[in-house]
């Protein structure tokens, strides 16, 4: 897995869904909250432009 870092400021400052006739997600992101995420996956060093990559070790 790979996380993509983003903040909730990106989403706020996206384009309206709304405006392409999706009311119901444009309602849902309107109403937004950060909420801290916990891995069960550890992070591995890779070389990706994307994020941080995870694998999930047993």
């Amino acid at each position: 897995m790979v996380r993509i870092p983003t903040g909730l400021q990106e989403f706020r400052g996206a384009t309206d869904p709304s405006k392409y006739g999706y009311m119901k997600m444009s309602k849902a992101l309107a109403n937004l909250q950060y909420r801290p995420v916990k891995l069960n996956a550890k992070p591995v060093k890779d070389e990706t432009i994307w994020g941080e990559t995870y694998v999930l070790k047993r």
